[in-house]
């Protein structure tokens, strides 16, 4: 069996002793002898959603329910900028839904520009000179010139069939000089006959492809100056469309603005999102009172959660191995004139990197072990009591 007995007293522990004029008890032999206060296992901090003037504030150690109402923060300053924010979101709304109406007047220029475009007098009128050129009066005589090309061609070819057989038959003396110099003849008249249609089919095929060229360039003057205004709506709309996207976007941000400062006033009512004790402090434990100054996320109060309670006790590490997790625990008040006792259990054993002073008698280099032991919560327990901890070791 392993003997220890170490004592930690914290310095408002000791103060509270020392005032208190009571002498802890003595550790047994077996015992490992420790204090503590009692305080939340779980405790929630409440802090100031923005920099503001202290309204209200519920009572240090007043009890809470969930819900209820602990603080309020002044919104004055927030309702002028909530006033002035609304002018500016109103504003960009404005602005942007003028926008928007110049753009659609614009949008429904530009689509009766395109449609007088297709519907003008001089469109209308070149197209029935195309449809003129070609399938009018240049189709009709081009397909008279084609039947009159075939026809020469067969002319030409029968010709030269005909002078063939003549200069046969004229090897074979069955055919005059003169019948030979007949048919070649024939041929070259076939020939020029062939050539002359020929001639003036490409003649007409030119002079309609210079017809179809002189209204192309005439309709393109005439498009010109319908897609000159057609673009310049163009640009015009998309320069405004490029706008609305800006002032849109200006507005939503403006928008988001006040849907901000209507937070925070909605925030300016601090409400309790746990049961529990307050505690009116801020994170140095300097009391927090109505009228103060409350910076952005500064804590105004913590609320202590008194259904869940533990005691931190520091044990030296010369014992700490004398003790292990879910060891039960016995714990006393500090004073004699209770007598009350409960039982805790060892919830968690951490290190603490601390060094002991040397007039106390231990080690420096020594390391301090903090002990959590968690207790239950019965009626005559409250938060801030002082008690002393009993751990049986093996």
């Amino acid at each position: 069996m392993m003997l220890a007995v170490f004592t930690v007293l914290h310095a408002v522990l000791s103060s509270a002793v020392a005032q208190s004029g009571v002498d802890p008890p003595q550790a047994k032999a077996g015992q490992i002898v420790g204090k503590g206060v009692v305080e939340s296992a779980f405790v929630l901090h409440v802090a100031a959603p923005f920099k503001a003037v202290l309204l209200e504030v519920r009572a240090d150690g007043e009890s809470v329910r969930k819900g209820e109402v602990v603080a309020e923060l002044d919104t004055s300053e927030l309702q002028d900028q909530m006033q002035i924010q609304e002018i500016e979101v109103a504003i960009a709304k404005q602005m942007a839904e003028q926008v928007k109406n110049t753009l659609n007047r614009l949008k429904k220029q530009r689509v009766l520009q395109e449609q007088h475009r297709a519907l003008s007098e001089k469109t209308v009128e070149l197209e029935k000179d195309f449809v003129t050129a070609r399938n009018g009066g240049f189709a009709t005589r081009l397909k008279q010139l084609a039947i009159k090309k075939r026809a020469n061609d067969l002319s030409l070819d029968h010709a030269k069939r005909r002078h063939a057989q003549l200069l046969e038959q004229q090897k074979s003396n069955g055919v005059s000089d003169d019948a030979v110099a007949e048919s070649n003849v024939a041929v070259v008249r076939a020939e020029a006959k062939v050539e002359t249609v020929a001639l003036e089919l490409q003649f007409l095929k030119k002079k309609q492809a210079l017809k179809l060229h002189r209204l192309e360039v005439e309709s393109s003057r005439n498009n010109l100056s319908i897609m000159a205004a057609i673009h310049n709506l163009r640009e015009r709309t998309q320069n405004l469309e490029r706008d609305l996207k800006t002032h849109e976007a200006n507005a939503a941000q403006e928008s988001d603005k006040l849907k901000r400062i209507k937070k925070q006033i909605q925030s300016a009512v601090v409400v309790a999102k746990t049961n529990g004790v307050v505690r009116c402090s801020d994170w140095r434990g300097d009391p927090i009172d109505v009228g103060d100054i409350m910076k952005e996320r500064q804590r105004i109060l913590s609320i202590c959660d008194e259904e869940h309670l533990q005691v931190r006790v520091h044990v030296d590490e010369s014992v700490v191995s004398a003790i292990r997790k879910g060891q039960q625990v016995k714990m006393m008040h500090l004073s004699k004139a209770n007598s009350s006792v409960y039982h805790g259990t060892i919830a968690k054993i951490g290190t603490l990197r601390l060094r002991r002073p040397a007039e106390a008698g231990f080690d420096r280099d020594s390391r301090i072990y903090r002990v959590v032991v968690t207790l239950p919560n019965p009626s005559t327990l409250k938060i801030g009591e002082h008690l002393v901890a009993e751990f049986q070791s093996d």
